[in-house]
């Protein structure tokens, strides 16, 4: 007889069968991407105690982050010894923080705020408790504003705040100049300094308290040139702690005494390195232990009694040499190691460290702890370095290109992790979770385009093109000697074209000593070009009308004159735009697709027409038009109608939306609370937006390098049940699952339905005298998955299942799934006789011989799965 055995399994089938709407429900940000770690990289760290003497503990403020692992953070948070949790509110976007302080017990943060997408920017705002307010009028503008804050502190009473102003706005009106650092003395913002005096900041970097007196740092200018440090004497700025060598990067006081750091502060006596590290001695500066030579530090901060550094900086200068790996303590008259080290900090780059309690915390660009990933610093605790957040969520890197294919989504970009597992470049979304696409691309392969050609997915960025063969990548190369070129060192362009994959980027002709940049396509087993060189990079590759088009920043291709746009005749390359651009204004295209019968061009160009710049303007053969006031990077069409990854709602270029549909007269918001994008990526993906880059994100999601939006908020599925057979009394399992995110408004509901109808937990649930169901219904939330058990089955529950989800927005119904019950294996001895209707039919006898054979026979021709 035919026998079976108990299948559970599972099958990822990003679909949806059918969907219904129970209620109009606003667009809206879904979760997309946590981080391992904090994102965006802090710029500015203070301690601060809320309640002041009461039983509270300090707590640890960092600004701009907008996630911290797992949670969103708004762009200011706190760290309380265990956890990150926001300071925020709904409508604040933070969108710089230079500084935070603390001023008579209560936290200040200086940088750049706007209340909603189109209010007013303020530059210093007070917490409340429960809310952000600003610090009075003068530093709140109706329009965007250009100041910038870079330093924080309270002096006498005041808080004094250094940043860019050159003109304070005044209570009564107008302007008064100003020598870019101002007070708050509790009612008004008021002048620290004016620009008639000898000695006048040209940039502050930085303000602190030292002996009681109030100094700043950076590039102070006077009658004398240009000093490194500026004190306040109560009336004016005067030049202090004249001799070092070059710029600090940071200062900090320790034991009572001023320490600087940077690159070459102090020069050497003999022939050991520059000192990088400098002390204060009240007349001069001393030069710390040196280390090795070159040696960069970015920061440094008095910590358990010792002075503690991080920077770009391998090991001492002593021999043997002490190895630090960019992260010291002062010991004695020697650095000793922090652990096993940090990678390295650059000065250029935004770092600061903050002693919290026991803890060690550096904010800065590190990536990664060794082979964890570290996103925006780490921790310091227990002798050893952590992350400051969940290493295992989210992605470390941007994303920037995605393609979708069978219900999945392929994304590619520079990180190197998806949810704690090694991706290098490429993962795939379902909906629920990243996977790996095999090992991954080549160290530093960061995936620049996507497509979906010649029957593979390709991916294309810093290491050349690639195509995915199922369970691994291979790299698309022609060796010679029938190779028009070997391969491609590194390509930003791919798309199909005319059924095979074409790409675009730097590639080495034989014979040529050097590489140029050029177009060619993979034939299967070799590269052919397509015309002559160009003379600078290719972004994007496009069909339009048949044709192939090529954008990027050439100049000329062959020789011959072709801005930034190009079409290929079959021959040769012909310019397109040339004629309606303004000459000499460096034209760049960054991506290309094609809406309405017209190819969209997403990038910085000057027309002609208007002798204005527009970043997305649409072509259609003859005329090139701006589409509103769009705004760089990245374009894409979703059903139907045409996006951009981000945009200006005006003229005026003042009010940034991201993303943003195109409604054939300007460019509308798809979703409130988004907040930043550069070099983005868009597709649709199940009734989706998903957007790709440096995006931080907004609406209390977290949306860390990846960003998803709904129109409707109808929940889909993305883990569907599939057809299962079980033995008849054994226990059969059915799962399914939505995709994550739609449980904004609380848990969702499921339930499960046997042909049609649903299903009850209890015995008899699916079928009169069924087997036992549990899970027939209930609700999920996060990831959760639905099983559906039915004990003791009987050959009665057999039938179709599927799987309802509900939201208030709507329901969706996952595909069918067939549930089979047969018997358990039974003896091979059926019958007594083959012969219907003699005795002995259907009766076992204890012989076998062909008398069974031919009975089984029959019964499987009658379709009795009793018996076969």
């Amino acid at each position: 007889m035919r026998m079976s055995l108990i299948v559970v399994a599972l099958v990822l089938m990003i679909g949806m069968v059918t969907a219904s709407a129970q209620g109009q429900c606003p667009p809206r940000l879904l979760e997309g991407s946590g981080a391992p770690g904090l994102y965006p990289n802090p710029t500015a760290a203070t301690m601060w105690d809320p309640d002041g003497p009461g039983p509270q503990s300090p707590v640890l403020v960092v600004g701009r982050t907008d996630v911290a692992g797992s949670a969103a953070t708004g762009g200011i948070a706190m760290w309380d010894g265990s956890a990150w949790t926001p300071l925020s509110s709904p409508d604040l976007v933070v969108g710089l923080v230079g500084a935070l302080a603390v001023h008579n017990g209560d936290l200040y943060a200086g940088g750049v705020f706007r209340r909603g997408a189109s209010g007013a920017t303020h530059h210093v705002i007070r917490w409340t408790g429960s809310d952000w307010e600003p610090v009075g009028t003068q530093l709140s503008y109706t329009i965007p504003s250009q100041e910038r804050v870079y330093g924080m502190v309270t002096h006498e009473g005041l808080l004094v705040v250094g940043g860019t102003f050159l003109n304070l706005p005044q209570v009564g009106g107008g302007f008064a100049a100003a020598q870019r650092v101002i007070a708050w003395d509790g009612s008004e913002w008021r002048l620290l300094g004016n620009p008639t005096q000898d000695w006048t900041w040209n940039r502050v970097d930085g303000l602190f308290e030292f002996n009681g007196d109030l100094y700043g740092h950076g590039w102070f200018r006077g009658p004398l040139g240009v000093r490194e440090f500026g004190r306040w004497n109560g009336v004016s700025w005067e030049p202090a702690f004249d001799g070092l060598e070059a710029e600090p990067a940071d200062v900090c006081v320790h034991n009572a005494e001023l320490y600087a750091c940077g690159q070459n502060l102090v020069r050497p006596t003999g022939s050991e390195p520059w000192a990088c590290v400098a002390r204060w001695t009240g007349s001069a500066w001393e030069g710390q232990p040196p280390l090795e030579t070159n040696a960069r530090v970015a920061t440094l901060v008095s910590h358990e009694g010792r002075l503690a550094i991080i920077g770009d900086f391998d090991r001492d200068d002593n021999f043997p040499p002490t190895i630090l790996n960019n992260a010291a303590v002062l010991d004695g008259n020697q650095w000793a190691p922090l652990g096993s080290g940090l990678a390295a900090l650059s000065i250029g780059s935004p770092s600061t460290l903050v002693s919290y309690q026991q803890d060690l915390f550096v904010f800065g660009a590190l990536g990664r702890l060794g082979s964890t990933p570290a996103l925006g610093g780490a921790r310091f605790v227990a002798g050893a370095w952590a992350p400051l957040a969940d290493p295992d969520v989210g992605l470390n890197g941007r994303v920037s290109a995605m393609v979708e294919l069978g219900g999945m989504v392929y994304a590619g970009g520079d990180f190197t992790a998806a949810d704690g597992v090694t991706v290098n470049c490429v993962a795939a979304w379902n909906g629920r979770s990243w996977a790996p696409l095999g090992a991954g691309l080549p160290t530093n392969g960061n995936v620049a385009s996507m497509a979906f050609a010649g029957g593979r997915v390709s991916a294309a960025g810093n290491a050349g093109v690639f195509a995915w063969f199922g369970t691994g990548w291979g790299e698309l190369v022609d060796p010679p000697p029938t190779a028009s070129i070997t391969k491609f060192a590194n390509s930003d362009a791919v798309t199909e074209f005319g059924g095979v994959l074409v790409a675009g980027g730097r590639a080495t002709r034989p014979g040529a000593s050097a590489s140029t940049y050029l177009v060619a396509r993979w034939l299967g087993d070799r590269w052919e070009t397509l015309g002559g060189d160009f003379n600078a990079r290719i972004y994007a590759i496009c069909v339009y009308r048949g044709d192939l088009y090529v954008g990027g920043e050439f100049a000329s291709i062959a020789g011959q004159p072709a801005a930034a746009l190009a079409r290929w005749d079959g021959a040769a390359w012909q310019p397109v735009i040339d004629s309606h651009l303004v000459s000499g204004s460096f034209p760049r295209i960054n991506d290309l697709d094609v809406h309405d019968d017209r190819l969209i061009l997403s990038g910085s160009l000057i027309l002609s027409s208007t002798n204005r710049s527009a970043a997305t303007v649409a072509w259609d053969g003859t005329d090139l038009v701006a589409l509103g006031e769009g705004r760089c990077c990245g374009v894409g069409v979703i059903g139907g109608a045409l996006y951009a990854t981000s945009a200006y709602t005006d003229p005026t270029r003042t009010t940034i939306i991201a993303p943003a549909r195109w409604d054939g007269m300007g460019w509308v918001e798809v979703a409130p609370g988004f907040t930043t994008t550069n070099r983005s990526t868009i597709i649709g993906h199940h009734g989706e937006i998903l957007m790709g880059g440096t995006i931080t994100g907004g609406g209390g999601v977290t949306s860390a390098f990846f960003a998803r939006f709904t129109h409707t908020a109808i929940p889909w599925i993305a883990l569907h049940p599939i057809d299962t057979g079980v033995v008849n009394q054994a226990v059969a399992t059915l799962t399914a699952a939505p995709a994550t995110g739609y449980d904004f408004d609380g848990p969702l509901t499921y339930q499960w339905r046997r042909d049609g109808v649903p299903i009850a937990n209890g015995p008899g649930g699916a079928s009169t005298g069924g087997g036992t169901v549990a899970g027939a219904s209930g609700t999920l939330s996060g990831d959760q998955i639905a099983t559906l058990t039915i004990d003791a089955i009987a050959f009665s529950d057999a039938g179709s299942y599927d799987f309802v989800i509900a939201n208030a927005c709507g329901t969706a119904t996952s595909n069918p799934a067939r549930l089979i019950v047969t018997p358990g294996a039974c003896p091979p001895d059926l019958t007594g006789t083959a012969l219907v209707g003699a005795p002995g039919y259907g009766q076992p006898n204890g012989i076998l011989n062909t008398d069974d054979f031919f009975y089984y026979l029959a019964q499987y021709a009658a379709g009795n799965l009793a018996v076969a």
